[in-house]
């Protein structure tokens, strides 16, 4: 009789979780189709995003930066200085902050890095509504970036981070 009751709720619980994986496959899939979101590995916070581009301020990228988007998913943003714009995102469950941030100059390209600096939640693994923020926010910064200089270059590192 305990077998079958193990396996009953060893059953259930399957269930609920691959109910619950579907149902976020399903939501990031409808945020992508809308162009809100992009595919990325589930890791893709874990890295800083360095952007080479004619773009000269942080100003100019932040004005082009559809804020809608990231009021839809309670991400707060607000320029600290003429060298980096703050965003902060807590739901139940996790919170993170992340900045966008000039880095220097050369070869007449601005240099910019964008990551997210500090995330707690459950574990330090992100909550899967933070990872559906994150991903928004990161597009909606790739998005104004390219919106003023399809000439950018774009690259990936493993990037330093706190969590608790």
């Amino acid at each position: 009789m305990q077998t079958v009751t193990i396996f009953i709720i060893t059953a259930i619980v399957i269930g609920i979780i691959v109910i619950a994986v579907r149902s976020n496959d399903a939501k990031m899939q409808k945020l992508v189709d809308e162009g809100k979101a992009a595919k990325r590995e589930r890791t893709f916070w874990m890295k800083q995003t360095l952007f080479s581009t004619s773009v000269s301020s942080i100003a100019e990228v932040y004005s082009a930066m559809d804020k809608s988007v990231l009021n839809e998913v309670d991400i707060h943003h607000n320029i600290e200085s003429d060298s980096y714009v703050l965003f902060t995102q807590k739901v139940s469950g996790g919170s993170f902050a992340a900045t966008l941030r000039t880095v220097g100059q050369s070869d007449g390209k601005q240099h910019y890095t964008y990551n997210i600096d500090q995330y707690h939640g459950p574990d330090g693994y992100m909550n899967l509504k933070c990872l559906r923020a994150a991903n928004i926010l990161l597009t909606a910064i790739e998005k104004a970036f390219l919106q003023l200089d399809e000439d950018i270059s774009v690259s990936r590192r493993t990037a330093t981070l706190q969590t608790k």
